[in-house]
């Protein structure tokens, strides 16, 4: 299946203070072993700037790079707004402001240059631009998650070697804490860093105690993000439905539950999937609707579970 997303999967270490530099033959090391089949090698080396990785068919790029200075407040200003990066990570914006450095990873199906070369020329010649070939920007859905396992693989080791005190994971806009980071497995997603929800109140509501979530991260799956309607279920729970959707997609070649059927956990579960009409501009979003849920209250049927 191919979905529409932006090509690079990119991550952001946050250090703060000077560290042993490591050389890009130990990274393919530890990448050949993790994902042999990938077989990479070493394209370029800078010591102390960058480095580039390749695999054997150069279909594959990685590339990171060492920046001597802090992150742009504004590419980290709305996941330090995220209550949800806030509970994952206590003191994530303390962590953040006491970096000094940075290291900059991303993973790629087109060469870097190819990129630096298009954000050069969209903003000093776009008519020159828009007569090139463009870069690609529709990949199968192995492919991505390819991507974003290797660059979380990436990250992960070198967060454990170095003083990493915040990651800033680009695919979801997430911050959270190296230690934090470290403790998820790349070979499980989605997870909880690739997917981030972000919660907002049910206006309609007297009491305003229903919330809902819509995501970030969710598109990197089925090619949508999601509006998980405001309901009287807590987050924790709308949260793991959430990730249940998605990881049926997954394992059905990232198709989804069809517009108008439901899924829910069991008989006493409904939760109704909408398609909502595309927005010229905007991300294609799935409305999920609560119908019926026995454990919180919702739905005609709703009664009081008989205990164990």
């Amino acid at each position: 299946m191919l979905l529409c997303v932006e090509d690079q999967v990119d991550c952001l270490l946050l250090i703060d203070r000077d560290y042993e530099m490591f050389g890009a033959a130990m990274i393919a090391d530890e990448l050949n072993q993790a994902r042999p089949e990938l077989s990479l090698d070493v394209l370029e080396e800078s010591e102390g700037e960058y480095m580039v990785l390749s695999d054997s068919l150069r279909e594959f790029y990685v590339l990171i790079s060492f920046v001597q200075e802090k992150v742009d407040s504004e590419i980290l200003a709305r996941a330090l707004s995220s209550s949800y990066a806030t509970a994952l990570s206590a003191g994530i914006e303390e962590a953040a402001e006491e970096h000094r450095s940075y290291i900059h990873i991303t993973a790629s199906n087109n060469h870097p240059s190819e990129h630096v070369i298009a954000g050069v020329l969209d903003e000093i010649a776009p008519d020159l631009r828009q007569s090139m070939q463009s870069v690609r920007t529709e990949f199968e859905a192995d492919q991505i998650e390819g991507k974003i396992v290797v660059c979380q693989h990436i990250a992960r080791l070198l967060s454990e070697m170095l003083p990493v005190v915040a990651v800033h994971w680009g695919q979801s806009d997430l911050l959270l804490s190296g230690d934090c980071f470290v403790e998820q497995d790349p070979e499980d997603f989605p997870s909880l860093i690739h997917v981030h929800p972000f919660l907002y109140p049910d206006k309609t509501a007297d009491d305003g105690s229903a919330l809902g979530l819509t995501t970030r991260g969710a598109r990197y799956v089925i090619g949508r993000e999601i509006d998980f309607r405001p309901c009287r279920a807590e987050f924790a729970w709308m949260f793991d439905r959430t990730l249940s959707f998605l990881r049926m997609a997954r394992m059905n070649n990232h198709n989804t539950v069809p517009d108008g059927h439901s899924f829910g956990e069991d008989e006493d579960e409904v939760i109704r999937v909408r398609y909502l009409p595309p927005v010229p501009g905007q991300i294609p979003l799935i409305a999920l609707e609560v119908e019926r849920s026995i454990e919180h209250g919702i739905g005609a049927r709703a009664r009081k579970r008989k205990p164990n």
